[in-house]
């Protein structure tokens, strides 16, 4: 089942692009002190493919796909074990309610992302988010 999947999966790469400005919103982060891993149920092959034919790869610390942990619980608890941060300082950033949902169970802070609004929505949206994770830093500077 897992290899059909990701036979689906690259057909489907063949016409994925990243979300409008999200280039830039890595731009902006990586100038922070904050750590950014990609969390994912696509295969670690696809996941993989997509960030190298966007030049996105090395704005990543680390790529946790479903064939190491099979759920984006998972993956962000093994975030909070490994980074040794506390859930107050994770943000999550995911298309879908249900795994938001799960992941707040861990007490991580969870952004909706909606992948199908116009670009203006977006652009605010990574701006917000920005400003969220640059807030968490000032408030680990001050204290």
């Amino acid at each position: 089942v897992s290899s059909e999947m990701e036979k689906l999966e690259l057909e489907a790469l063949k016409n994925a692009e990243p979300a409008p400005f999200f280039r830039e919103f890595l731009q902006e982060i990586s100038g922070t002190c904050s750590e950014t891993y990609v969390v994912s149920m696509q295969s670690a092959v696809v996941v993989e493919k997509f960030l190298c034919e966007h030049d996105l790869k090395s704005y990543f610390r680390e790529i946790l796909t479903r064939e190491r942990l099979p759920s984006k619980k998972a993956q962000i608890a093994y975030i909070l074990d490994k980074s040794r941060v506390g859930p107050n300082e994770v943000l999550l950033v995911d298309d879908s309610e249900r795994n938001i949902a799960k992941c707040k169970e861990l007490g991580v802070t969870c952004f909706h992302f909606d992948r199908c609004q116009n670009p203006r929505r977006t652009k605010e949206m990574w701006n917000l988010i920005l400003g969220l994770v640059k807030g968490a830093g000032q408030l680990k500077k001050s204290s």
